[in-house]
């Protein structure tokens, strides 16, 4: 159809059944510096294969790794577990995984969480990432610390920032509930 496949590939280190990996530590313990595991190679079987498949397919695929991992809070890979050079020296050994098994035809996404900043810590240089990915969610007022924002008010004010990386940004996720406000009109502005 001509489209392109994003895999947002999240690093749940937790998902590896210990008698398929007995080499990895246990399962309680693979979150805290999880990120250092993966940049030392404790996964790189698993890694290898998905590479392979990867090149074989012999199309654009883009790879959006670990997105989000400046939140504190959400996934297991973010700073609460491991330091942001950990994080970027994971994504640098799965990038160079990638390209050795001559995956070149990935594109490479990187996709951190506009409210927690950071951006410039969590960057894994200019040679390993390929476009910047931005989520832009409007959860309107259906939770305490939500309130209706607009598209501008969530990616806007961020723009500048994440365009100093000088990589194409591409929204990776868009959302809107109607929660709170008119959705019509929120897409309606976002598209303008």
């Amino acid at each position: 159809m001509g489209s392109i496949p994003v895999i947002t590939w999240e690093p749940w280190l937790t998902d590896f059944d210990a008698e398929s990996y007995p080499h990895l530590r246990k399962v309680e313990n693979r979150d805290k510096g999880g990120m250092a595991d993966v940049a030392k190679g404790e996964y790189d079987t698993y890694i290898q294969n998905w590479a392979d498949d990867a090149r074989s397919t012999g199309r654009p695929i883009f790879i959006r790794l670990g997105h989000e991992m400046n939140d504190p809070y959400r996934y297991p890979w973010g700073p609460h577990n491991n330091s942001a050079k950990n994080f970027i020296a994971a994504w640098r050994h799965v990038h160079n995984l990638f390209v050795g098994a001559g995956a070149t035809n990935v594109i490479w996404i990187w996709s951190p969480h506009l409210a927690y900043g950071y951006f410039d810590a969590f960057y894994p240089g200019n040679e390993f990432v390929d476009f910047v990915g931005v989520g832009t969610l409007n959860y309107g007022n259906v939770a305490q610390w939500s309130k209706w924002w607009t598209f501008k008010e969530i990616f806007g004010k961020y723009y500048a920032e994440l365009a100093a990386f000088k990589k194409p940004i591409m929204l990776t996720e868009l959302g809107c509930l109607a929660a709170g406000g008119d959705r019509s009109k929120w897409f309606e502005e976002a598209f303008a």
